[in-house]
Formats: C-alpha cells, sequence, structure tokens
C-alpha cells in the first residue's frame, strides 16, 4: 500500500480517468477526497473507495478555495492533489468554436490550475510536504483535426 497514511484530493473524480485516480488511490491505502461539478458522481465514486464527496466548478476561484478548504476539514490534510477535471469543446473547425466555448476549455483546463495552485501552496507551505500532479490530453502531444 504505497499511499499509506496519505490523503488526496482527485478533480473530476465522478468519472473517466478521474474515477479511476480515485480507486487506485484509495486501493494503494490513501483516504480520498473526490471533487466534481456531478456532486452525485462524486458522492458514488466517495461511497465505493470511502473517501469524502465535494462538489465544486474547478473554473471559479471562490468555488476551488472553497472545497480545497473542505478537504482539509474532512481529511485533516491534503498531501496530494490531482487536477485531473477537464473539458473540451464538440469536434468543429476553430472558427466555428465560439468564444466564450474557447474561455470555457481553459477556463476548467488551465485556470483550475492556478486557482488550486493558490489554496494548496498556502497549507503545504505550513505543512512543509505536497505535491500537485496535473493531468493533461495527450491532444497536447499528438493534435486532433478540430480539435484545436
Amino acid at each position: 500500500m504505497r499511499l499509506n497514511g496519505k490523503t488526496a484530493l482527485v478533480t473530476g473524480g465522478a468519472s473517466g480517468f478521474g474515477r479511476g485516480i480515485a480507486e487506485r488511490f484509495a486501493a494503494e491505502g490513501a483516504r480520498v477526497a473526490v471533487l466534481d461539478l456531478n456532486g452525485e458522481g462524486a458522492r458514488e465514486v466517495a461511497n465505493a473507495v470511502g473517501g469524502v464527496a465535494i462538489t465544486a466548478d474547478v473554473s471559479e476561484g471562490d468555488q476551488v478555495a472553497r472545497a480545497f478548504g473542505e478537504a482539509v476539514e474532512a481529511l485533516g490534510r491534503v498531501d496530494i492533489l490531482v487536477n485531473n477535471a477537464g473539458w473540451s469543446h464538440r469536434n468543429q473547425p476553430m472558427c466555428d468554436v465560439d468564444f466564450a466555448t474557447y474561455r470555457k476549455v481553459f477556463a476548467i483546463n488551465v485556470d483550475s490550475i492556478f486557482h488550486f495552485t493558490q489554496a494548496a501552496v498556502p497549507h503545504w507551505r505550513e505543512a512543509g510536504t505536497g505535491t500537485m500532479v496535473n493531468i493533461g490530453s495527450t491532444a497536447g502531444i499528438s493534435p486532433r483535426a478540430g480539435l484545436t
């Protein structure tokens, strides 16, 4: 149990890779906070792994600060933060993507990391330790047509 005694906060944890990460971390001994915009899905995964569920929109700094605080309160501390939440527009030519959609992609995929850094680093400075894992898409290495 490589993560025995550790605590982790996994964003986008209600499904997909996030769910898998939460399940693996719990299997490795970590206590896990499952964060997702989908509160019901977060509760389902948290219940399955013996963790806690947190509902928040990672693109909103105030919600991120609140959510990180909830995780610290529930777990006692957060040793590991996994920024896994992500979103993309439907496959289409870039000229058909409106600016609001473009901004939403960045708000969820990039701005959220800024917000979580602001929330986590003071906690980790006080604790003297902490690890952030940022999950990215393979599209950053191998782009696909229609997902500019």
